[in-house]
C-alpha cells in the first residue's frame, strides 16, 4: 500500500505540472516587491501542448482504481472528482502558477476557485492537525511545520516557507530563523499584501510578463540583496563591489522556454530601469567582452558534444577587478611574483576564447590491488580542447617553457644531485657493515623523467588522465588538446568551417553541440533496461544551440528527431511509454 501511496504522489506532482491560465497579474500581487527570482509557468498552454492524460495511462489508472478502493467513500468521491476535473479540490491547478524567492522566503502561488472546498478537503484528510486550521474573514491558514505555511482567499493560494541556511559557512543566512518567527502570521501578511508593496510595482518585472511563454524566468540584479552577503565574508572583503552592485540597480534578465513543433525554444532578454543603468551595462560590457571571430573552432570536426565561444578582453576585465577592490584583496593573499604572472597572462588574453567537449574516447586506468598486483580498467574519458588569442604568443611561449621546462629541469637535478650524494654517503660506510658489500647502495637514485616535455619551439605534451595531451602557442593563440585529430589541424594551420564556428561568428557569447556523444555512454549502464531506457531517451534528441548578442537578447533551441510533433508531446509520450513498461503492479 505504501508503494501504490508514493506513486500516486509522483502521479499527483506530474499532474500539478501537467493540468495547471488566470489573471496572472492579479497572482503576481502576493509577490513581494524585493523578490529577486520568479518563475512563471503557463501551464494552459503547457497542457495544450502536452496533449496528455496521465491518468489515462492504464497503469496510473489500475493505481487510482486500487487507491480508491481503499479509501472510504468520502475520499474515493474526491479522487473521482479530480480525475474528472484537476479544479475540483478548489484550487485553480489549470490557471498560471508563480514560484518566487526572496531574501527571507520562498513562495508558491496559485489561484483558487472555492476556498472553502478546499478548507473541507484539508480538514477530511486524517493528516491534518484540525487545530492549525484557522479562518478570519474568509481567509485561511495552516501551519505545515516550523518552517512553512499556507495560506488562502477566495482568489489566491499561497505557501510560504522560510528555511534560515546558512550560505557557504559565511555566517550569512538566507531566509528567517524559523524557530523565533510565526511562520503563519508570515503567509498571512504576505498573502493580503497591499499591491504597492508587490512585485507589479516594478517596471522590469512588468515588461517581463509582456515577454512570457510557457516557462519564464525573472531574476532581478538586486544590490541590496547581496550586500548582506559580502559584508558577512569578512571586513577585509573589498566593499567596492557593493557600491559597484548598486550603480546596476534597476537591471534584470528574463529567460524563456517554449515547447514549439520539432524544437525547444529558448529567448533571454536584459531589461532597465531607466536609459542611464542600460548605458553602464552596454559599456561594461563593451569594456570586457567582443564579438567572437569564430576561427578557433575551425580546428574542430565531427560534431563536438558542447562548443562554448566568447570573445574577451584581458585588459579591461583586469581593469575593472581593480575597480571592484578585489585586484588589491588578491594581492593581500598572493606573493608578488604571483600577481606579476596573473597580470601579465590576463592582459595578454584577448579575443576569442573557446573550449570543447569531443566524443568519449576509452583509457585504459590503472591501480594497485590489494595483492599489490597491478590491475586496471577501462574507464570513459572526454576528448577536449581549449584555445585562447593572447596579444603576444611569443611572451607567452617563452612563458610556457621556463616554468614547464627549465624550471622543472632545474628543480629535478637539484633534487637527483641531493639523493646522489645521500647515497654516496652511505656508500663510503656500506662495506664496514657485514653483509653488505655485494649491495648496490645506488639502485635507489632514480633517472629524471619530465612530466611535461616540449616536442618542437613552442609545443608540449603530457599524459592527461591516460590520454596525450598537447599543448602550446601557435599564432598568437594558446590550445590545449587530447584530441590528436584537432591537434593535427592547430599543427597543420587546417582550418574547416562547421555547425559551431559558423553559429559563433558575431556573437558576444555561443554554446551548441550535439547529443551523439552521449549515446556512447549507453554501455555504462550496462546492456538492461536502464541502458535501452537511456539510448531511448536520447534518440528523441539532435543537437542544441544558444546565443547571446551584443544587444543583450539571446536565443536558442534543441532540435527534436522527429520534426512532425510538438516537442512535449514527445517527451510525455516517451513518459508514458515508460510508466506503461516499468511501473510494477
Amino acid at each position: 500500500m505504501k508503494r501504490i501511496l508514493k506513486q500516486l504522489w509522483l502521479v499527483a506532482a506530474i499532474g500539478l505540472v501537467l493540468a495547471s491560465c488566470g489573471k496572472s497579474d492579479e497572482l503576481a500581487n502576493v509577490i513581494p516587491a524585493d523578490a529577486f527570482y520568479v518563475v512563471h509557468v503557463n501551464s494552459q498552454s503547457i497542457v495544450k501542448k502536452a496533449d496528455w492524460n496521465v491518468f489515462d495511462n492504464p497503469k496510473i489508472s489500475k493505481l487510482m482504481n486500487i487507491a480508491k478502493a481503499t479509501q472510504d467513500t468520502e475520499t474515493s468521491e474526491l479522487l473521482d472528482a479530480f480525475l474528472k476535473d484537476a479544479n475540483a479540490l478548489g484550487l485553480n491547478l489549470k490557471g498560471d502558477a508563480y514560484m518566487y524567492m526572496n531574501m527571507s522566503s520562498i513562495g508558491v502561488v496559485l489561484g483558487v476557485n472555492d476556498a472553502k472546498k478546499f478548507k473541507d478537503i484539508l480538514l477530511a484528510s486524517p493528516t491534518t492537525n484540525k487545530e492549525e486550521l484557522h479562518e478570519k474573514d474568509g481567509t485561511y491558514t495552516y501551519k505545515l511545520g516550523h518552517a512553512a505555511a499556507i495560506a488562502w482567499n477566495k482568489n489566491t493560494f499561497l505557501l510560504y516557507s522560510t528555511l534560515g541556511k546558512e550560505i557557504m559557512g559565511s555566517g550569512f543566512k538566507l531566509g528567517l530563523d524559523s524557530e523565533k518567527v510565526d511562520v503563519e502570521t508570515l503567509a498571512l501578511v504576505q498573502l493580503n499584501q497591499e499591491k504597492d508593496k508587490s512585485i507589479n510595482t516594478i517596471s522590469t518585472f512588468s515588461d517581463f510578463l509582456s515577454d512570457r511563454k510557457d516557462i519564464s524566468l525573472y531574476y532581478n540584479y538586486r544590490s541590496e540583496n547581496m550586500a548582506p552577503l559580502f559584508n558577512a565574508l569578512g571586513s577585509d572583503f573589498p566593499k567596492q563591489i557593493i557600491e559597484e552592485l548598486k550603480s546596476f540597480s534597476g537591471v534584470a534578465s528574463g529567460a524563456y522556454v517554449s515547447f514549439d513543433k520539432g524544437q525547444i525554444s529558448f529567448d533571454s532578454k536584459m531589461y532597465f530601469e531607466n536609459g542611464d543603468v542600460k548605458s553602464k551595462y552596454k559599456d561594461l560590457t563593451a569594456s570586457m567582452f567582443e564579438n567572437v571571430k569564430g576561427d578557433q573552432l575551425q580546428y574542430l570536426y565531427g560534431n563536438p558534444l558542447l562548443a562554448i565561444s566568447t570573445g574577451l578582453k584581458g585588459e579591461g576585465i583586469q581593469n575593472y577587478l581593480v575597480k571592484l577592490g578585489i585586484w588589491d584583496y588578491l594581492k593581500e593573499k598572493a606573493t608578488e611574483e604571483e600577481i606579476g604572472i596573473a597580470e601579465s597572462l590576463i592582459k595578454n588574453m584577448n579575443g576569442d576564447i573557446s573550449f570543447a567537449l569531443g566524443n568519449f574516447i576509452k583509457v585504459k586506468h590503472e591501480y594497485e590491488g590489494w595483492n599489490g598486483e597491478m590491475r586496471s580498467y577501462d574507464k570513459n574519458f572526454m576528448e577536449m580542447s581549449f584555445f585562447a588569442e593572447c596579444k603576444d604568443g611569443k611572451v607567452l611561449s617563452a612563458f610556457l617553457k621556463e616554468k614547464l621546462i627549465d624550471d622543472m629541469a632545474k628543480k629535478a637535478t637539484e633534487s637527483v644531485s641531493a639523493d646522489t650524494t645521500a647515497v654516496a654517503d652511505i656508500a663510503t660506510i656500506a662495506p664496514s657493515v657485514e653483509g653488505d658489500e655485494d649491495e648496490d647502495v645506488f639502485e635507489d637514485v632514480k633517472v629524471y623523467e619530465p612530466k611535461v616535455k616540449m616536442i618542437e619551439e613552442g609545443i608540449f605534451t603530457t599524459d592527461f588522465e591516460g590520454t596525450t595531451a598537447y599543448f602550446g602557442v601557435k599564432d598568437n593563440t594558446f590550445f590545449f588538446t587530447n584530441d590528436k585529430g584537432v591537434y593535427d589541424n592547430v599543427k597543420s594551420g587546417a582550418k574547416k568551417d562547421n555547425s559551431v564556428s559558423k553559429l559563433s561568428k558575431g556573437k558576444l557569447m555561443t554554446l551548441a553541440g550535439s547529443f551523439t556523444a552521449l549515446k556512447s555512454l549507453g554501455d555504462e549502464f550496462g546492456s538492461g533496461q536502464a541502458a535501452e531506457i537511456f539510448m531511448a531517451f536520447m534518440d528523441m534528441f539532435e543537437g542544441y544551440e544558444l546565443v547571446t548578442n551584443d544587444d543583450a537578447t539571446g536565443s536558442g533551441k534543441i532540435d527534436m528527431s522527429d520534426k512532425g510533433k510538438n516537442s512535449l508531446a514527445q517527451i510525455c509520450q516517451f513518459f508514458d511509454k515508460l510508466i506503461t513498461e516499468q511501473v510494477p503492479m
